[in-house]
């Protein structure tokens, strides 16, 4: 059985690769280019840490979200962007990156990379998808609804994919499976001597220092006392 890891240069999909390692695996390393501006980041990042697993690179899906009415804003395509909404991890009742939200974003995602591993018989496919504990008890507000990184929307993405694809492919995400949360994550970064630095989690150029994924590793880093 094939298996393959949607990478992006972040923490927690960074950590699946070393995990993969220690297993003595050899993933398929995917990643989606959509023309965001951190994929050139992304890519270098990703290749840094295959190169010292001795992983073959990345593979890129290249694919555009070019229609005006998925955009929220263009803030993903766009340099010096900084969210408007500085407490995202508080809003139950919105959207989650409601400043900058695109309709289907990680949906479409999968469901490429879904198909890329149908097409080349990979029967499993793992995301880098976490939850907070606040997130996990808040699981049925609108922002968790709607969220596409949410256990709910795993087992939908896994529900479309028994149908449409000549090869079934099973879409797994280890972190959410053992409920570990971002400080959980980055204490294995400790046990694994991987460098916090080599990844990059904001999804903006540079990084805004305000957007969730950036609060999460500053709140993550100072628990863990990284610096």
């Amino acid at each position: 059985m094939g298996r393959a890891i949607m990478v992006t240069g972040g923490i927690d999909s960074t950590l699946l690769m070393y995990e993969a390692k220690k297993l003595e695996q050899r993933p398929i390393l995917l990643s989606a280019n959509y023309g965001q501006l951190t994929w050139e980041k992304q890519e270098e990042l990703i290749n840094y840490h295959a190169a010292i697993l001795g992983f073959d690179q990345v593979i890129a899906i290249d694919y555009m979200y070019n229609h005006k009415w998925q955009l929220t804003s263009a803030g993903l395509f766009q340099t010096k962007f900084v969210p408007a909404n500085k407490d995202p991890l508080g809003s139950w009742d919105k959207i989650l990156h409601e400043d900058y939200y695109i309709e289907g974003r990680n949906a479409i995602m999968l469901l490429y990379a879904i198909a890329w591993c149908s097409a080349h018989q990979v029967s499993e496919l793992q995301v880098g998808y976490e939850y907070e504990e606040d997130e996990w008890k808040n699981t049925r507000s609108y922002k968790m609804i709607t969220d596409d990184t949410s256990p709910h929307f795993v087992d939908a993405i896994n529900l479309l994919a028994i149908t449409g694809f000549k090869h079934h492919v099973r879409v797994r995400a280890p972190f959410l499976e053992r409920r570990m949360d971002k400080k959980a994550i980055l204490a294995k970064y400790k046990q694994f001597n991987i460098d916090i630095e080599k990844t990059y989690s904001c999804y903006f150029v540079p990084e805004c220092g305000v957007c969730e994924n950036c609060l999460l590793k500053k709140d993550a880093i100072k628990s863990l006392k990284f610096q």
